[in-house]
């Protein structure tokens, strides 16, 4: 019945396009229809797949963001030069992908280049919930077809901090922990299925997270914000030693950090740390101490002058000048504060008075 000819329309470049997808656990389902002046709707392709045994590890936001990748590029002839609608059951896509945006900085690096990917398109993004997501069956449909051309394989942001990064953090021990800390587990749990619970706002060790769950990312069963590897309890100390180790200072400790991992208060912990160090407390520099420089008194009037805005002053704007020798004053009612107000009456007084030397 969906693909007889009642119900599938032809393209027609002249009405409005509309591009609905949907991914599951396991799937991943995109429909492109037209929208008509009675406002009915009507499709004109549909396309899913299964997910590659690597995308069903994927977050359930990342695997949201793959099914819009999948129908943009499927339908790329329909869709490529002109305006088109996106409709994501979703919600945190809209902050990602949406119109004015912008990607957020620590945003996983998947999701950095699909927004580039996008870049190229001209779309406006929606939300509908899933009730009314017409790509949902598409997305669930039992199917035992498979794409073997899929890379299995993605190059995880966590071999590159298993390799450049000065802590020997062992990423299979950081997994583990992960699983094991009551607080990242839940994390986890959120990120892989994308339920963020409303106690993730009311609870204090959890709102940290919750606030940046649209950038929170699994690789591995290790989760990241953005670039950097969050670190279960159990290792936060023993990390902060060693970062300490060589006495480098609070901000070189939080530069060197923010490079490689993250938790809740770390910037907090490393202050404390830096601040109880007696060592780093006796090599800590004396700053310099400011030198009070008043205005060297000059010689002769009219050599340096002053000059500043006054109000409003019952509803009234000076302009305030005054000659530094003789504290002569010109007042100027004005009706603007603005460059060339100002100019306009430094022209006017030195057309009596002269050039001022400063």
């Amino acid at each position: 019945m969906l693909i007889s000819s009642p119900v599938l329309a032809h393209y027609d470049k002249k009405l409005p396009i509309k591009l609905t997808v949907d991914s599951s656990s396991y799937a991943l389902g995109a429909i492109i229809s037209h929208t008509y002046p009675d406002h009915s709707e009507r499709p004109i392709a549909y396309t899913s797949r299964v997910l590659s045994n690597s995308e069903c590890k994927f977050p359930q936001i990342e695997k949201e963001g793959l099914a819009i990748i999948f129908g943009v590029q499927k339908f790329y002839d329909y869709l490529y030069g002109r305006k088109f609608t996106l409709v994501t059951d979703h919600k945190p896509l809209i902050h990602i992908f949406g119109e004015k945006k912008g990607i957020p900085i620590y945003a996983a690096n998947r999701l950095q280049r699909w927004a580039y990917v996008l870049s190229s398109f001209d779309f406006e993004i929606k939300y509908i919930k899933s009730e009314g997501n017409t790509a949902d069956f598409l997305s669930r449909i039992k199917t035992n077809q498979c794409n073997n051309n899929i890379n299995e394989y993605d190059d995880a942001h966590i071999n590159f901090i298993h390799e450049q990064s000065p802590f020997p953090l062992d990423w299979h021990k950081i997994k583990i922990e992960t699983k094991r800390d009551p607080i990242t587990s839940r994390v986890l749990h959120a990120t892989k299925t994308g339920s963020w619970s409303n106690d993730f706002s009311i609870n204090s060790e959890l709102n940290s997270y919750n606030t940046r769950k649209i950038e929170i990312t699994a690789e591995q069963d290790c989760l990241f914000w953005g670039y950097r590897v969050i670190i279960p309890t159990k290792f936060r100390k023993s990390i902060l030693t060693e970062l300490h180790s060589c006495h480098i200072g609070m901000s070189s400790m939080k530069s060197i950090a923010r490079s490689y991992f993250w938790w809740p208060s770390i910037d907090k912990e490393i202050e404390d740390m830096a601040r109880n160090c007696n060592e780093c407390i006796n090599a800590r520099p004396n700053p310099p101490k400011s030198v009070l420089t008043p205005w060297k008194w000059p010689q002769r009037q009219w050599t340096r002058v002053h000059c500043d805005f006054l109000g409003p002053y019952k509803n009234k704007t000076f302009l305030i000048i005054v000659d530094a020798t003789t504290k002569w004053l010109e007042v100027f009612q004005v009706n603007s504060m603005t460059a060339q107000t100002v100019i306009t009456k430094l022209s006017e007084l030195i057309a009596r008075f002269g050039i001022p030397r400063t």
